[in-house]
């Protein structure tokens, strides 16, 4: 640490070093950050600083420093697009923190900045975890929107291949449409749901999604679906 803290070392040098060493050794971690953030920014690479501050804010946040948290997403946010590889992901958390907090108006503001953001960055995790909080605000309000970011979701999750992904926006879009009394609709993607959960592995979603199949086939006396 204390080669670190020579005056010989660079402002910039310094913060990677702060960085690293929290990466490493995380029961310190607030300790290195709150040194590293002590180092004047001026002239120092964005990307070394997006890192600081938006690792920095999860660290308050997760220790109930919420305004501190925001603060330090917010100075990653200022920083810009350009060599700013965590913004998409800082608008994301402080979208979250606003919806906890039932300000929606302002979460679907930054969850629809992060969803810009990483469709430029072809983030598709970011651009499926978006999708699925915007289409669950907007199903309250304008069905319409919200139907279309369920199906973007959709899409998302296939790019991505992930079974827990697709599975978990087809049983939305199904619940979406159940709120709806469009019972076809719902049945559709229930059923696409189905074929990813009959797996070992999602057992417990495919005796949920079974369920839910059931109850709108026994609306129309129709035959019950096996969970085998």
């Amino acid at each position: 640490l204390k080669e670190v803290e020579a005056d010989s070392v660079s402002g910039e040098m310094k913060i990677k070093a702060y960085n690293l060493l929290a990466n490493i050794d995380s029961s310190h971690s607030e300790f290195y950050y709150e040194k590293a953030v002590k180092i004047n920014p001026v002239n120092i690479d964005k990307t070394c600083l997006s890192e600081l501050y938006y690792k920095y804010a999860q660290l308050l946040i997760k220790n109930n420093n919420e305004k501190s948290g925001i603060e330090y997403y917010k100075k990653c946010l200022e920083l810009g697009e350009n060599n700013n590889p965590y913004l998409s992901y800082a608008l994301f958390d402080i979208a979250e923190i606003y919806e906890d907090m039932t300000q929606n108006k302002t979460a679907i503001n930054y969850y629809a900045q992060s969803l810009k953001i990483a469709r430029v960055s072809e983030n598709l995790n970011i651009m499926y975890s978006c999708s699925m909080k915007l289409a669950d605000i907007f199903s309250r309000t304008k069905t319409e929107k919200a139907e279309q970011y369920y199906k973007n979701a959709i899409e998302y999750a296939q790019k991505l291949n992930e079974d827990f992904y697709i599975l978990s926006a087809y049983t939305a879009l199904g619940d979406f449409y159940i709120s709806r009394k469009e019972y076809k609709s719902a049945l559709e993607n229930y059923k696409s749901a189905y074929n990813i959960a009959n797996k070992d592995v999602y057992k417990d979603n495919l005796k949920k999604i079974t369920s839910r199949i059931n109850d709108i086939k026994q609306l129309f006396n129709g035959e019950r679906l096996s969970e085998s």
